[in-house]
C-alpha cells in the first residue's frame, strides 16, 4: 500500500510540474486545447475525482516527510471537491473567470503548482 501511495504522490507531483511548466512557457494553448474541454467536462464528477484525490492524498501523507503539507493539500482537494458538488454555478463561473484570465495569472499560477510539485517529490 505504501508503494502505491508514494508511486500516486510521484505521478501527482510530475503533473503538478509539468502542467505549471505549460501555464508559465504556454499558458494560451493551454487554456484553449485543454482546459476549455475540462468546462465541458460536468462539475459534479470533477468534484468526486477532487474528493478522491484528496483522500488518496491524506492516506498517502503519512509516508511524505512534509505530512502536514501533503495533508493540507489533501483537505483542500476534498474541499474543492464538495464545493464542486454543491456549489456548482458559483463553480461555473470560476471557471468562466479561469478561461478569461490573463497570462500573467498563469503564470503566477505555474510557479505556484511548480514549487508545490517539487516539495512533493522531495518529501517522498
Amino acid at each position: 500500500m505504501a508503494g502505491l501511495l508514494k508511486l500516486f504522490m510521484r505521478l501527482l507531483a510530475i503533473l503538478w510540474v509539468a502542467m505549471g511548466t505549460l501555464m508559465i512557457f504556454a499558458p494560451e494553448v493551454l487554456r484553449k486545447k485543454l482546459f476549455a474541454k475540462l468546462k465541458q467536462f460536468p462539475l459534479k464528477k470533477t468534484g468526486i475525482i477532487s474528493l478522491a484525490v484528496g483522500v488518496l492524498l491524506i492516506l498517502a501523507a503519512f509516508y511524505n516527510r512534509y505530512h502536514l503539507f501533503i495533508a493540507l493539500l489533501g483537505l483542500l482537494s476534498i474541499t474543492k471537491g464538495i464545493y464542486c458538488m454543491v456549489a456548482a454555478e458559483k463553480m461555473a463561473k470560476m471557471q468562466d473567470w479561469w478561461l478569461g484570465a490573463k497570462k500573467k495569472v498563469y503564470r503566477m499560477f505555474g510557479i505556484i503548482i511548480i514549487i508545490l510539485g517539487f516539495i512533493m517529490l522531495s518529501g517522498i
